[in-house]
């Protein structure tokens, strides 16, 4: 199967500095997409776009991979949505 093209929009907001949110994702590919493409099942999927702070760093590496950026990347961008989330 082949990847979703818009995990190169995804990539481009990234390294662009436009996106800054992690939940600026789910705007861009849906959740179902991210939980295939992550071999996770809706709950899970749903777990996860309700409260990023659940992703496993085995699925941050995957997603960062399916989006072609670093995982640090992607783990700074879960890090602020969980503090924000916590405060």
């Amino acid at each position: 199967m082949a990847k979703d093209r818009r995990y190169k929009t995804v990539k481009a907001l990234i390294e662009s500095g436009q996106l800054k949110n992690f939940q600026d994702i789910y705007d861009i590919l849906p959740k179902s997409v991210i939980g295939a493409d992550l071999k996770i099942n809706y709950y899970k999927s749903t777990k996860h776009y309700n409260n990023p702070g659940t992703f496993e760093v085995d699925e941050i590496i995957k997603l960062s991979r399916l989006i072609e950026v670093d995982d640090v990347v992607l783990y700074q961008l879960l890090s602020k949505a969980r503090k924000g989330a916590i405060k």
